[in-house]
């Protein structure tokens, strides 16, 4: 059991080698890990023993997420994909980049 998400309802959750995301029935996404070149979406690069709600997505109801190893994404309940981190072309941008916040793909 985790408990900074006790009291919460996880729908889903997504690993990757160094992090972790969670999805809340609420639609808000928290995250926790190594958060090496942005990949905790957090603004910064500060490890996170336990998950942390991603503040630059608040309002926004998140359906669906997924971490990776080196990027994640997330899908609102409308339809829109932000994607964070670095990575070769796989954030969706049109180019390589480190980004350390949320960004609008689609």
């Amino acid at each position: 059991r985790i408990e900074a998400l006790a009291g919460m309802r996880i729908v889903r959750a997504s690993a990757g080698e160094h992090a972790s995301l969670f999805v809340s029935a609420a639609g808000d996404l928290f995250s926790c890990g190594f958060a090496d070149a942005g990949l905790l979406g957090h603004g910064h690069a500060i490890v996170c023993e336990t998950p942390r709600k991603i503040a630059s997505l608040q309002g926004m109801r998140v359906c669906c997420a997924s971490m990776a190893d080196s990027h994640a994404l997330a899908v609102t309940e409308d339809g829109a994909v932000y994607s964070w981190g670095t990575s070769s072309g796989a954030l969706g941008h049109g180019r390589s980049l480190l980004d350390h916040r949320h960004r609008s793909a689609i």
